[in-house]
């Protein structure tokens, strides 16, 4: 999940639900893979219902394949897929179907980062927005590239825009 928000440029509410009645916005009916040479090589999730989309029309977006496979989104979701099944309703769900909350998901986040020695104060689910939004601006995006991606209407995003550290530009 944390990979699909990160390079998705997904908000966490687009991806799970806010309580267990409300079902997020993706479904997994809402998920294509691509191929070539029986080989995934992106997937597309359809969404409409998402911030500043008055209009509702559909807006597509695309996952492309990492080179290496350690951080690969598509990877890791069609591993997932393969595990949930394709019964209809929310992408990231439990067993049982219930789709994953956004509490858990903070939750979820904090123990990855307490495991890897972070600070899980310093980052919240918001983090995703500042990461995506930070990385496609090093990466040479244009503003209006990242606008479209992150579904903003603003330049909001630049908000979000932090400076990487030169020890981790490649």
């Amino acid at each position: 999940m944390f990979l699909v928000a990160f390079y998705a440029f997904f908000r966490v509410g687009e991806l799970t639900a806010k309580s267990a009645n409300l079902k997020p916005l993706v479904q997994i009916q809402n998920l294509k893979f691509q191929f070539k040479d029986n080989c995934v090589t992106a997937a597309t999730l359809v969404i409409t219902d998402y911030k500043h989309n008055s209009s509702r029309r559909p807006f597509s977006v695309v996952l492309d394949c990492a080179t290496g496979p350690d951080f690969c989104p598509v990877n890791y979701l069609q591993r997932y897929c393969s595990m949930r099944g394709p019964t209809p309703g929310t992408l990231f769900c439990f067993c049982d179907g219930s789709p994953v909350k956004a509490s858990h998901f903070t939750q979820q986040l904090r123990q990855a980062l307490n495991f890897c020695g972070l600070d899980s104060l310093q980052y919240k689910s918001h983090s995703f927005w500042i990461g995506t939004a930070s990385s496609a601006a090093d990466n040479g995006l244009s503003d209006a590239q990242i606008r479209h991606l992150g579904r903003w209407k603003s330049d909001a995003f630049k908000l979000y825009i932090r400076q990487t550290p030169e020890r981790f530009k490649t």
